[in-house]
């Protein structure tokens, strides 16, 4: 009997225990019922966001979505279908066969601002990357992201408008151009296109453009260039608003003599002036500063015309930008007449090329004439540097002056008319010590160095000097200037221009080449 009794009283004990259990567990659901009830309450006729989360979209408990296509099934009802955009029927076409379709090809260079060729090399690079790589097997190709990424730079317009031309929905194509394409732009291809020459072979190359248009030691141009930006702070328009008369961001930018950039500053309010930016550009500061471009050597012309040679490259600018050496600009108060305001004027047209180089990337990539309003200005600076990186890849296929133009075809077919004309009647009375009979003189020593072009050699130059002061470099440059002038009327009949590519076609148009 004790054993029964012992037995019956554990047995209560166990329901006992079970049913606390089962009461504990009733009141804990119950509570939970009445949290979500009262939060569904609270939230009830927002947008569908909880305050404090980080999801965008369906993170309020009794918010629900209403699908775009309420007649389709599964996640066909939701999502936007990429694959009857005519973007990717365009891509498809090129990838089979780019040459059969030479009309996509000119198409999608005037619609994307760059050439087939640069976005494959793209596509290629960004494929074998792990993090650009896409983890399901529905997800939107990689290609038709990418070109949406171009065409957003290209036209500026919104993501919103894009997304009935793509088919691809606007959050999407957001979030890859600021999370993905720019990082790996800056990542992968900033470093290696937008760059200053960094061997002597690139120098020279860089300075004998400025050499054969009368600045010898000229390694580039620098300037600034603003971008509208209105994504800054309440309260704080007065910081970014300069000459412009909006808000800008300011970036200085230095270019070479055939519109590649080699260096680009970070981002500075609008009201910066153009001394305080060059405080932080590295280029003038550290690249300059470097054995590499304080020993280049380059010949000069002296008073006498002889050949002086000297050293330590430089850069032109305006007049804002102080004393310093590496930094020449013209005079401003030089006369009406006189070497002083000749050299001024050209110098003022040589350093354009810095100008030429902010029109034609902001002609290339419109959105940098649209109002940003991304609220963080690092996403604006990486913005203006991956547009300098495709400008200078672009300049890579398709350099700026090398294609044909009108009256190449004129002397195209003017040189077909020569080959059946006796001719008798085609020599040039208005340039002087020039016919076309004679091809060879208008082309002589074009592509040689001005210093080399003078009978006397490198070994009969005066002990190297350096010109220390910024205004003797320029009374240099001004005397050298004018012994150049009469060279290059000497040599090519014609007075120097600002581009030497320009004055190698004048010099074909008169010789009917």
């Amino acid at each position: 009997m004790d054993a029964v009794t012992e037995d019956t009283r554990e047995f209560d004990e166990d329901e006992e225990e079970e049913e606390e259990i089962i009461a504990a567990c009733c009141v804990v659901i119950v509570i939970c019922t009445v949290g979500l009830a009262s939060v569904s309450r609270v939230n009830n006729g927002r947008i569908g966001r909880v305050e404090g989360t980080a999801a965008r979209y369906g993170s309020t408990p009794g918010w629900t979505r209403t699908p775009r296509w309420p007649d389709r099934w599964g996640a066909r009802k939701w999502l936007l279908d990429w694959k009857c955009s005519i973007w990717w029927e365009t891509i498809e076409r090129l990838t089979e066969n780019a040459t059969a379709h030479p009309q996509l090809l000119k198409q999608f260079k005037a619609k994307t601002r760059v050439p087939w060729t640069v976005f494959q090399e793209l596509l290629q690079e960004m494929s074998t990357d792990l993090d650009m790589q896409e983890r399901k097997h529905v997800s939107i190709p990689l290609s038709l992201k990418l070109c949406a990424a171009l065409r957003y730079l290209a036209t500026g317009h919104s993501f919103d408008g894009m997304e009935d031309g793509f088919r691809m929905s606007a959050q999407v194509q957001r979030d890859f151009f600021w999370e993905k394409f720019l990082p790996w732009m800056m990542k992968n291809k900033y470093d290696e296109t937008v760059r200053a020459p960094r061997s002597h072979e690139e120098l020279a190359a860089t300075v004998h453009e400025y050499e054969e248009v009368g600045f010898p030691g000229c390694c580039g141009s620098v300037d600034g260039t603003h971008v509208a930006w209105y994504g800054f702070r309440a309260g704080q328009r007065s910081d970014y608003t300069g000459k412009e008369g909006y808000p800008t961001i300011v970036f200085g930018v230095t270019v070479d003599h055939k519109y590649k950039i080699m260096h680009v500053t970070r981002a500075h309010p609008g009201t910066t002036n153009d001394s305080l930016v060059m405080l932080e550009d590295e280029f003038h500061s550290q690249t300059m500063a470097s054995d590499l471009y304080q020993n280049f050597e380059f010949d000069m012309y002296d008073a006498d015309g002889e050949k002086v040679r000297q050293t330590g490259v430089y850069t032109l600018c305006d007049g804002g930008y102080g004393a310093a050496r590496n930094l020449v600009c013209a005079f401003k108060n030089c006369g009406v007449r006189g070497p002083k305001l000749d050299w001024t004027r050209w110098l003022g047209s040589v350093r354009k090329d810095s100008e030429c180089t902010f029109g034609i990337m902001k002609a290339r990539f419109q959105v940098l004439y649209t109002r940003l309003k991304r609220r963080n200005a690092n996403d604006i600076e990486r913005l203006f540097k991956v547009c300098a990186v495709l400008h200078n890849m672009v300049l890579a296929y398709d350099p700026v002056g090398a294609r044909p133009r009108d009256f190449e075809m004129y002397m195209h077919h003017l040189q077909a008319e020569r080959e059946l004309d006796d001719q008798a009647d085609l020599s040039l009375e208005d340039t002087p010590r020039l016919s076309v009979d004679n091809p060879a003189s208008l082309r002589r020593a074009r592509n040689v160095p001005v210093a080399a072009q003078n009978e006397s050699h490198a070994e009969d130059a005066p002990a190297r000097s350096r010109l220390k002061r910024k205004r003797d470099l320029q009374e240099a440059l001004i005397t050298h200037f004018q012994h150049f002038k009469k060279m290059h009327k000497r040599q090519y009949g014609v007075e120097p221009f600002a581009y030497a590519r320009t004055r190698d076609k004048h010099l074909a148009m008169l010789g009917g080449f």
